[in-house]
């Protein structure tokens, strides 16, 4: 009887780890899931939280955008910065193709003519702004880059 509570427990811890390495790998993501989630379910405190302003500036917005760099920058092992280091004309290229690339393609979809025009507007917003380091981060992760 004894070893089947030992199997059980350690089953369970197995997913337990599981789970947290699984939530730890993409708390990005999740964050933003959960967020959502919430958002839609309960929108007062989001909205009132979205109308501080400091000197023209959404603070929370603002706030929460530096959390996220943080915890971005916190989760790097100095290994990999020194690795990213060394790789300097893969870090000249990202620089150029976020830089320069992406946002001349922004100009091709004002050519398309797309309905309704927003959505023509809106694609080459998309294009012609560089990407964050946590969506860059993210994606780099899905991607499985090694």
């Amino acid at each position: 009887m004894e070893d089947n509570n030992i199997s059980v427990e350690t089953s369970c811890s197995e997913r337990c780890s599981a789970v947290q390495a699984f939530a730890l790998k993409n708390f990005l993501p999740l964050g933003f899931a959960t967020a959502f989630i919430i958002g839609l379910a309960w929108p007062a405190p989001g909205k009132e939280l979205g109308g501080v302003d400091v000197e023209g500036w959404s603070f929370f917005s603002s706030l929460l955008v530096c959390v996220i760099f943080i915890i971005s920058g916190v989760t790097l092992s100095t290994s990999d910065i020194q690795e990213a280091m060394g790789a300097w004309q893969g870090a000249l290229l990202g620089l150029c193709s976020i830089l320069v690339i992406t946002p001349f393609f922004g100009m091709i979809p004002m050519q398309i003519p797309f309905e309704p025009k927003e959505f023509q507007v809106g694609l080459a917003v998309f294009c012609m702004m560089p990407t964050t380091l946590s969506s860059g981060v993210a994606l780099v992760t899905q991607a499985k880059v090694p």
